[in-house]
């Protein structure tokens, strides 16, 4: 079996290429998907948003335009 990242990679990039425009998933659906629980679906979407926000943050993007964004 492939390693449990690697199988969550896939399933994610198939999900997103296979939804319909307005789709939206719950973290029930994605976990179902990817084989995992949905608490893992919310653990690795709260840390890629964290990331996401401090590589915002060294771009140049200020407090006030991040507000609300990816808290942590």
């Amino acid at each position: 079996m492939s390693h449990p990242s690697k199988r969550i990679d896939i399933a994610l990039a198939t999900m997103a290429a296979e939804r319909e425009p307005g789709r939206c998933y719950s973290y029930t659906e994605i976990a179902e998907a990817c084989g995992c629980d949905s608490l893992t679906v919310k653990n690795i979407e709260a840390k890629a948003l964290v990331k996401l926000r401090r590589k915002l943050k060294r771009s140049g993007f200020e407090n006030g335009e991040l507000e609300g964004f990816a808290r942590g």
